[in-house]
C-alpha cells in the first residue's frame, strides 16, 4: 500500500485534509509527536496516509517534516494549507507550488528597507507535471462541498515563503517581491522549510499545496466581503485539500501505468531493485562530471522519453553536443526521473572503460543473478564470443514484459563499439548514447546546445544559493555566463570556485578572461574555465593533476599514485593535494581505494603537462611503479595479485602504449609475460594470446630471436591457443618451441621442454592421435623424473602422468591398471596443490570415476563427480570451461540411475559454458551426449537433430578419422 503523508501548519488545514480519511487512528513518535493515520481511496487504489499538523514557519516545517518522514517512510509528502495571494489568484483558487522563495524575516513597513538574501525550494518534477495535468482537468473541484466559489481556479507557480505575513502593497518587503520575484502568485510561511527538509530525500515526491484565503491589498471577492477571516481560511484549505487528494489519486496511474507495474515489489524483485538503484546512486561518479543541478532540459527530457517509450518508440538515441554542455548529466536525470517507467532495469555504461557488451554481461552476472560465464573469464573472448553471451543475457533478462534502458556514456564508434552487438536487438530494450561526434545516420540524435543566458544564470544561482552577490553583481553574473558561452561545465567549475572564493565576481571575471590562451584549440571559454581551476591550485596539485592524467582512464588506484609519487621530488602533501582535486571537483572518488578523472579533465591536464618539462618525469616515474609491481610479482610467486592485478592492468597497459621509450626491452617483457599470466587465469584467452604474439615481435626485434626467450614465447601462444580450443595452432606453435629447444639444450629449459611435451600430448590426444599423445607424455614424465630429485616439487609430474592416464583411458586400457596410477597421481595433488590452485584435482577425480564406471561401481564414482564439482565451483565458479567438464560427466552418471530431467540440465548447462568460452569440440561433444540422453527420454527427433548438430561441429574441429566423429556417426545411422 503507498504511504502519502500531509503536514498542515493551522488546525482549520488539519481538520480540512482529514476530512477525506477513513480508518482514522493515532500514533505517536519517539519524540512526543502525535500524528493520525488513515486511508485514502481512489479508483479501486488505496493510500495510507499520515497527518500532522506542524504549526506556523519555516524552521518548524523543516524539523517537522524531517520527523515525519522518519516515522512513516513515505513515497509522497505534501504540505497543504493556505496563503495569501499576490498577484492573478482569487480567493477559493489553488497554487501548486513548483518553486518556493525564501526571504529573512524583519519588519516591512513603508520606510524600512528591507535586506534579503535569497533561497529557494523545488518541488519535486515529476508531481510538478501531474500537477499542471491536473490544474487544466479541473475535476478536483469535484471533491469541494463549497457552492460559494463557483469554478475555482488551479494554479502551478512559484510562490514565496518567509516569516512574518504581509499585509500592505506598500511596505518594501511586498514591492521587493514584486520587482525580483515577479513570477511569484502567493506568500506563505512554512513552504520553504518543508522542501528544505525533502531536499534530502530523492526518492520522496514532494510538494506545497496551498488555498489562497485573503489578497495582500485586503481586496477581496466582493460576494465574500461579509466573510470573516476563518470562513475564508475554512474556504482556502478545503479547497487545498480537494487538490491535494486529486493530485494523489492520480500520482498512482502516473507513475505506474500499467499492471504490470502494480505488482513491482522491490522485496519480490531485490537484485533488480538493487540494480536499477544502486547503479543509479552509488555509481553517479562514474560518469564524466556534470552540472550539479539540471537547468534547463525539461523539453529535451520530453523528447527522449516521447522517442524511446512513446507511440512510435525507437530502440536508440543519441545525446550529441560538446564536451562540458551536459550530455551525461542529462542521461542521468532523465533515467532518475523516469526510474519506474524502466522496471526491466537500468545499466549505466562507461563506453571509454572495458566492452560495452561485457559491461552488460557483468551488470547481469552481479545484479540480475545471470550465469552466461564466470566474471573473471569473459573480458577477453573474442566478439563472436562476446555476442553469444550478451544474447545470452537479454533472452533471459528478468521482467520480460518490461523496458530495460541502457546508458552508454561517451562512445566513440557506433560500428566499432556497439552496432555488431544490437543487431536483431528485442524492442523492450532501450540504449540512450552520448557522444561528442555525430553516430549512424540511422540513429535518432538529439543535439544539446549550451543553456539560454537566464538558464545559465539560474545555474549559478542553485550553486551559489545563499549569496548575496547574486543581487549585487546581476549584470555582471549575466557578462560572465555570456562571455563562457552559457556552457554547464564552465559555470559547475567556475560556481564551485565562486562558492569557495568570497571575493566579489567581477574579481573573479576578470581574472578569467586574463587566462585565455592563444592556441586555437584551447582558446575557448571552456578552456579559459579550467585555466581558472588551474591557476588556484598549488603547484603540487597541479604536478598531481598532471600526474593522474597520464594512467589510463579507468580508476586509478590510490596506492599507484602515491607510489608514483613518491619517487618525483616536490612531493609532499600528496593526500591534502587529493583532498583539494576532489573539493575543487577536478577528480571523482570511485571508492575508497581509487579515483578517477574525467575525460575532459584528463585531456586537460595532459596537455599542461606536455607544454612542461615533467611530462617525461612523470611517465618515468609511473613506469617504474609498475615495474616494481611486475618485479614483486615475478619474484614471489606466493604474492596474491589477481584482485589487485585487476585493477591496474588496464595501467600496465597504458604503460606500454604511452612509454615505451621508457621502458627497457626487459621491462616490456616483464609486463607482457605478467599480462598473459594474468589473462590466462582469468579464462581471457584471446587477450593472453594478444600478449604473447606482442612478446614474439618484441623479442624477434629487439632480442635478437634469443631462444631462451622464444620457447616461452611459443609455450604461451600454443597454450592460449590449446584453451580456446584451436588445436593445431597450438601444436604448430608448441613444436616451434621444441625445434628451439632441440637446439639449445639449455638447463634453464628443460623443465620447460617437460611442460611444453605435457601439452602437446593432450592436444594430440583431443585429435584423437593416441601414438604421438603417449610419445610426448612419456617423453615429459622422462625429464620431469630425471630433474627432480626430491618428492616435494611433483606436481609437474602429476600433469604429465595424468595426460597419459587419459589417454591410456581413451584406448581402451583396463580400469585395474590405471586406477593405481590415479590415485597416486590424486594422492600428490591433493598433498602438494595450494590453496589458491587446485584445478589438477577435480580432473584427476573426473578420471578415478570414469574407472570406477567401467568396473561398475557407479555409487563411488556419484561421489568422485560430485566431488569434482564442488571442488570447481568453488575454485572457478559455475560458468568455467574447468567446471563444465564436471557436469558433463556428472550428467553420464546420472543416466545410469535413469535420472534423466537432471543429466538433460547438466548436458544443457555445460553446453552453453563451452559455447561460451568458444570451445567447439568439447560443446560438440556435449551436444552429442545430450542426444543419447534424449533418446532414452523418447524425445527421438530431438535427439535426431542435436546429432547432426553436434556432428557438424565435430567434423569443423577434428580430423574426419577422430573416434569421437565416427561415435557420433554410428549413433546417428542407428537412430
Amino acid at each position: 500500500m503507498s504511504q502519502v503523508v500531509i503536514l498542515t501548519a493551522l488546525s482549520i488545514e488539519y481538520m480540512a485534509v482529514r476530512s477525506h480519511l477513513h480508518d482514522l487512528r493515532e500514533e505517536k513518535h519517539s519524540q512526543g509527536n502525535v500524528y493520525e493515520r488513515g486511508t485514502f481511496t481512489a479508483d479501486g487504489h488505496t493510500w495510507e496516509v499520515g497527518l500532522a499538523e506542524v504549526g506556523a514557519g519555516n524552521a518548524g516545517a523543516a524539523v517537522e517534516a524531517e520527523r515525519a518522514i522518519n516515522h512513516f517512510n513515505p513515497d509522497i509528502l505534501l504540505f497543504v494549507g493556505i496563503a495569501g495571494g499576490i498577484k492573478d489568484v482569487r480567493i477559493g483558487d489553488v497554487v501548486a507550488a513548483t518553486d518556493v522563495y525564501s526571504y529573512e524575516s524583519g519588519k516591512a513597513g513603508n520606510r524600512q528597507k528591507f535586506a534579503v538574501r535569497p533561497k529557494v525550494g523545488k518541488s519535486d518534477y515529476a508531481i510538478i507535471q501531474r500537477a499542471k495535468a491536473e490544474a487544466k482537468r479541473g475535476d478536483w473541484v469535484q471533491r469541494t462541498s463549497s457552492s460559494v466559489i463557483r469554478n475555482p481556479k488551479a494554479y502551478v507557480a512559484p510562490i514565496a515563503a518567509g516569516e512574518k505575513v504581509i499585509a500592505s502593497r506598500a511596505s518594501e518587503l511586498f514591492q521587493f517581491l514584486r520587482e525580483n520575484y515577479n513570477d511569484a502568485i502567493a506568500v506563505e510561511m512554512e513552504g520553504f522549510g518543508f522542501l528544505s527538509a525533502t531536499f534530502a530525500y530523492p526518492n520522496i515526491q514532494a510538494i506545497v499545496v496551498r488555498g489562497i484565503s485573503d489578497l495582500i491589498d485586503g481586496k477581496n471577492e466582493p460576494d465574500l466581503k461579509y466573510r470573516d477571516e476563518e470562513e475564508r481560511q475554512e474556504l482556502a484549505a478545503a479547497h487545498a485539500s480537494a487538490f491535494a487528494y486529486e493530485l494523489i489519486a492520480h500520482l498512482w496511474h502516473h507513475n505506474l501505468k500499467d499492471e504490470g507495474k502494480k505488482d513491482f515489489d522491490h522485496k519480490q524483485n531485490p537484485q533488480l531493485s538493487q540494480a536499477a538503484r544502486s547503479v543509479l546512486t552509488n555509481n553517479l561518479d562514474n560518469l564524466a562530471q556534470a552540472t550539479t543541478n539540471l537547468i534547463g532540459r525539461d523539453r529535451e527530457i520530453s523528447l527522449i522519453h516521447e522517442a524511446l517509450l512513446g507511440e512510435n518508440s525507437l530502440s536508440i538515441v543519441a545525446l550529441t553536443g560538446m564536451p562540458g554542455v551536459g550530455k551525461s548529466e542529462l542521461a542521468l536525470q532523465y533515467a532518475k526521473r523516469h526510474l519506474d517507467d524502466y522496471l526491466g532495469g537500468i545499466v549505466l555504461i562507461d563506453a571509454r572503460q572495458d566492452d560495452i557488451a561485457i559491461q552488460i554481461i557483468q551488470f547481469a552476472e552481479n545484479y540480475l543473478d545471470l550465469k552466461p560465464l564466470n566474471t573473471s573469464g569473459i573480458g577477453g573472448l573474442s566478439e563472436p564470443d562476446i555476442t553469444k553471451q550478451l544474447i545470452y543475457c537479454l533472452k533471459n533478462w528478468p521482467r520480460k514484459d518490461q523496458p530495460v534502458l541502457f546508458i552508454v556514456d561517451d562512445i566513440d564508434s557506433y560500428d566499432k563499439q556497439l552496432k555488431d552487438y544490437i543487431r536483431g536487438l528485442p524492442s523492450r530494450f532501450k540504449l540512450l548514447l552520448t557522444s561528442h561526434q555525430h553516430l549512424e545516420r540511422s540513429i535518432k540524435h538529439l543535439r544539446l546546445d549550451t543553456l539560454s543566458l537566464d538558464q545559465a544564470v539560474e545555474m549559478f544561482s542553485r550553486i551559489l544559493t545563499n549569496d548575496s552577490r547574486l543581487i549585487k553583481e546581476s549584470d555582471t553574473l549575466r557578462d560572465l555566463c555570456e562571455w563562457i558561452g552559457c556552457l554547464p561545465l564552465a559555470i559547475h567549475l567556475i560556481g564551485s570556485y565562486l562558492l569557495k572564493d568570497p571575493f566579489p565576481i567581477s574579481e573573479t571575471f576578470e581574472e578569467l578572461k586574463k587566462n585565455v590562451l592563444d592556441d586555437v584549440s584551447l582558446g575557448d571559454p571552456a578552456k579559459a574555465a579550467f585555466e581558472l581551476s588551474w591557476s588556484h591550485l598549488s603547484a603540487e596539485e597541479q604536478s598531481l593533476g598532471c600526474l593522474m592524467s597520464l594512467f589510463s582512464p579507468a580508476p586509478i588506484p590510490w596506492s599507484l599514485i602515491k607510489d608514483a609519487a613518491k619517487s618525483v621530488h616536490g612531493f609532499s602533501e600528496i593526500r591534502g593535494s587529493r583532498s583539494r582535486l576532489f573539493s575543487a571537483n577536478l577528480i571523482s572518488v570511485v571508492n575508497e581505494d581509487s579515483v578517477k578523472l574525467n575525460h575532459l579533465l584528463r585531456e586537460f591536464f595532459r596537455g599542461k603537462v606536455r607544454d612542461s618539462t615533467q611530462e617525461e618525469k612523470f611517465g618515468y616515474a609511473i613506469c617504474q611503479t609498475v615495474i616494481s609491481i611486475i618485479n614483486e610479482i615475478l619474484n614471489n610467486a606466493e604474492v596474491e595479485n589477481n584482485e589487485f592485478l585487476d585493477n591496474i592492468h588496464l595501467h600496465m597497459e597504458e604503460v606500454v602504449a604511452q612509454f615505451d621509450t621508457l621502458l627497457t626491452h626487459q621491462e616490456k617483457l616483464d609486463i607482457f609475460s605478467v599480462l598473459i599470466s594474468f589473462y590466462r587465469k582469468q579464462s581471457r584467452y584471446p587477450k593472453a594470446r594478444f600478449w604473447a604474439e606482442e612478446k614474439l615481435r618484441l623479442v624477434h626485434r629487439e632480442f635478437n630471436d634469443n631462444r631462451t626467450i622464444l620457447i616461452q614465447v611459443y609455450k604461451d601462444l600454443g597454450e592460449a591457443e590449446f584453451l580456446q580450443g584451436e588445436i593445431k595452432a597450438a601444436i604448430k606453435h608448441c613444436k616451434k618451441a621444441l625445434e628451439i629447444q632441440s637446439s639449445c639444450m639449455a638447463d634453464q629449459t628443460i623443465l620447460e621442454l617437460a611442460s611444453i611435451q605435457t601439452l602437446l600430448a593432450a592436444a594430440y590426444r583431443i585429435l584423437g592421435d593416441f601414438e604421438r599423445a603417449e610419445y610426448y607424455a612419456n617423453s615429459a614424465i622422462v625429464i620431469q623424473e630425471r630433474e627432480i630429485s626430491d618428492n616435494k616439487n611433483r606436481l609437474e609430474w602429476a600433469r604429465a602422468k595424468m595426460t597419459l592416464m587419459t589417454i591410456k583411458y581413451s584406448q581402451g586400457v583396463s580400469p585395474q591398471v590405471l586406477e593405481p596410477e590415479i590415485n597416486q597421481i590424486l594422492d600428490i595433488r591433493r598433498k602438494q596443490s595450494s590453496t589458491k590452485d587446485q584445478a589438477g584435482i577435480p580432473e584427476t577425480l573426473d578420471l578415478l570415476a570414469r574407472v570406477c564406471e567401467k568396473q561398475d561401481r557407479h555409487s563411488e564414482a556419484t561421489s568422485l563427480y560430485e566431488e569434482a564439482r564442488k571442488i570447481n565451483e568453488l575454485a572457478f565458479g559455475t560458468m568455467h570451461p574447468q567446471t563444465a567438464f564436471s557436469y558433463n560427466n556428472l550428467a553420464k552418471n546420472y543416466q545410469y540411475y535413469e535420472r534423466y530431467s537432471e543429466a538433460e540440465k547438466l548436458y544443457m548447462k555445460a553446453i552453453s559454458i563451452f559455447e561460451n568460452s568458444g570451445i567447439s569440440h568439447l560443446k560438440g561433444w556435449c551436444i552429442r551426449n545430450l542426444a543419447i540422453t534424449h533418446v532414452r527420454m523418447g524425445k527421438r527427433e530431438q535427439a535426431k537433430a542435436e546429432l547432426k548438430q553436434a556432428l557438424e561441429i565435430l567434423r569443423a574441429c577434428l580430423p574426419s578419422e577422430h573416434p569421437r566423429i565416427k561415435e557420433c556417426e554410428t549413433d546417428l545411422q542407428l537412430l
